[in-house]
C-alpha cells in the first residue's frame, strides 16, 4: 500500500508542479460587491480554488457520515454493556455448578449393576 500511494503521490506532485511553472501569468480577479481587485498568478488561483473545493468536499462527506457515526458509537455502547452482562451470568452461572451427589461415589456409579426388588 505504501508503494502504491507513492506512485499516484508523485505524479500528481508533479503535474502540480509543472502546471504552476506554465501558468504564471497575472490574473485579476473582481470581487463584485468588495472594492478589491486582487491580482494573482493564475496558478495561485486554480490551485486555490482546488483546494477550497477539496475543502468543502470533505466537510460535506464529514457531515453525511455523521449518522452512521452516531450509529456506530451507540451500537458500540449497547456491545459493550450487553458484553458486561454477559460476563456476569456466565459468572454466576459458574458459581451455581451443582456439586456430584455425595452418598455414591462417581467412579462406581458408571460401573455398578443394582439388585432388583423381589417380586
Amino acid at each position: 500500500m505504501k508503494h502504491f500511494s507513492w506512485l499516484v503521490t508523485l505524479p500528481v506532485t508533479l503535474a502540480v508542479v509543472v502546471f504552476a511553472i506554465s501558468n504564471r501569468t497575472p490574473v485579476e480577479i473582481d470581487l463584485f460587491p468588495l472594492p478589491w481587485r486582487p491580482v494573482l498568478p493564475a496558478f495561485l488561483l486554480v490551485l486555490a480554488s482546488l483546494f477550497l473545493g477539496f475543502l468543502i468536499g470533505g466537510a460535506v462527506a464529514w457531515l453525511a457520515g455523521a449518522p452512521r457515526r452516531r450509529r456506530a458509537r451507540r451500537l458500540a455502547i449497547e456491545a459493550d454493556v450487553l458484553s458486561r452482562e454477559l460476563a456476569e451470568v456466565r459468572r454466576k452461572a459458574a458459581d451455581t455448578v451443582m456439586p456430584a451427589p455425595t452418598g455414591i461415589p462417581s467412579s462406581s456409579r458408571a460401573g455398578s449393576t443394582l439388585a432388583t426388588p423381589p417380586v
